[in-house]
């Protein structure tokens, strides 16, 4: 499978179109409980707090790894496997939008997750699959989650379980709100809108050449008129966990970045704009954060929406 939204100058190898497989892998655990929000420094957890939950009835893992013969290999005993295009849909012919909440309620359900369910997603690298899960849960409003975004690896190296077994799960019903969470989506109509308003910034977060134009896959190449660049990769360290956030602040506020503002990102496809998402959202703690699902390439395939090249 092709992510198709990222060249990059790290020295990370490369499969597919520029997507990157990282011989380290790495841990954030984000936590939201129904409490009162706790600050985003304190929603860290280890493979400690993994393996002491692990086996609790309101926890659900899933993992999301692209190949399957991984999982059937070996996986975090009673993670359910999830092939991760399977969340993503073709709407009016634009390919990889993010699959109905109707549906997405009816998978949750199928691998035995309720709305009070904790749910705990890991992928073996940084792909931003766990993130764009986090995400869709956030979209309708789901409670309780941690995101592992890697730490298999790390799981591996500490000794703890792991199994080719499949979990015994009973299907039950998973209740969707009354409303959604639409205030972390953003669609087509929303970007349009959003051009030239001062209280929103638009956050391309692919490679520096695929943003000026130079690179890229989409129909046309560039970027959305007045858009600000930071590629997602700059959110995580060398060992590709997330930085400090008190560095990350200062670096998006330089960018105009801030949390007073609107913030909608998009990459080409919709998963690695995930990433910068939950860096803002879940790591900084800023309010308003949504993402672009269609992203530039629903926005170069539409003939009435400008593109422009290089940098401002």
């Amino acid at each position: 499978m092709k992510h198709n939204d990222q060249q990059t100058t790290w020295s990370s190898p490369q499969r597919g179109c520029g997507r990157a497989w990282l011989p380290a892998l790495v841990i954030l655990t984000l936590l939201r409980m129904e409490t009162a929000e706790a600050s985003p420094s304190s929603l860290a957890r280890t493979t400690d707090w993994l393996a002491a939950n692990m086996t609790r009835p309101d926890v659900r893992i899933v993992d999301l790894r692209y190949g399957i013969e991984y999982y059937w290999e070996a996986h975090v005993p009673g993670a359910v496997h999830i092939y991760p295009d399977v969340l993503t849909w073709p709407n009016n012919g634009i390919p990889s939008k993010p699959m109905s909440p109707e549906a997405f309620a009816e998978l949750l359900g199928n691998m035995g997750i309720t709305d009070t369910t904790t749910v705990v997603a890991y992928s073996e690298v940084v792909d931003s699959l766990s993130p764009y899960f986090t995400w869709l849960l956030d979209y309708i409003g789901h409670k309780r989650q941690a995101l592992i975004a890697g730490e298999l690896d790390r799981w591996r190296f500490e000794g703890r379980p792991l199994t080719p077994d499949f979990p015994a799960i009973q299907p039950l019903v998973y209740q969707l709100p009354p409303k959604l969470n639409e205030n972390v989506r953003a669609r087509l109509a929303d970007v349009k809108a959003a051009l030239g308003d001062k209280k929103t910034v638009l956050l391309d977060v692919r490679s520096p050449v695929m943003f000026s134009g130079e690179a890229g896959y989409t129909k046309r190449r560039g970027h959305i008129p007045g858009a600000v660049n930071r590629p997602w990769l700059r959110d995580l360290t060398g060992d590709y966990t997330w930085r400090d956030s008190s560095e990350l602040a200062k670096e998006y506020k330089a960018l105009g970045v801030t949390p007073d503002k609107r913030i909608i990102t998009y990459c080409t496809r919709g998963y690695r704009s995930t990433t910068t998402y939950v860096t803002l959202r879940h790591i900084l703690g800023y309010p308003n954060v949504a993402v672009y699902d269609g992203s530039f390439s629903e926005w170069a395939e539409a003939a009435d929406t400008p593109v422009d090249t290089g940098f401002r």
